[in-house]
């Protein structure tokens, strides 16, 4: 689930946000910020990374204009959230049935 600012929390299996640009959606991310203002640190599967241990959470993932993917530099346009879209999407499956999760790649035109 998630704890709101303002006090109590939204209990979820799994929660699905999509916004413009940012991580300012109300929600404390604590450890998982990320090395520029507003993003979240990723590990190359798109997992959120806890900055005070160096591990990634095995079902919290970030993508888009938010991830600040570990080890790449990707441009935050619509071509690389659709192609980080289909990688959460496989992870999230992966992680259901207790799978190893796939890395993201792609060639960015």
């Amino acid at each position: 689930g998630v704890r709101r600012r303002g006090g109590g929390a939204v209990d979820a299996d799994q929660i699905i946000w999509t916004a413009a640009t940012g991580a300012r959606i109300g929600v404390d991310l604590g450890a998982a910020g990320g090395p520029d203002d507003g993003q979240v640190l990723t590990d190359e599967c798109l997992r959120v990374v806890d900055k005070a241990y160096g591990k990634a959470y095995r079902n919290v993932f970030a993508l888009g204009d938010v991830a600040a993917v570990k080890g790449r530099e990707s441009r935050p346009n619509a071509q690389v959230a659709m192609a980080q879209a289909g990688c959460v999407a496989v992870n999230i499956g992966a992680d259901e049935r207790g799978e190893r999760p796939v890395a993201f790649g792609m060639v960015e035109l």
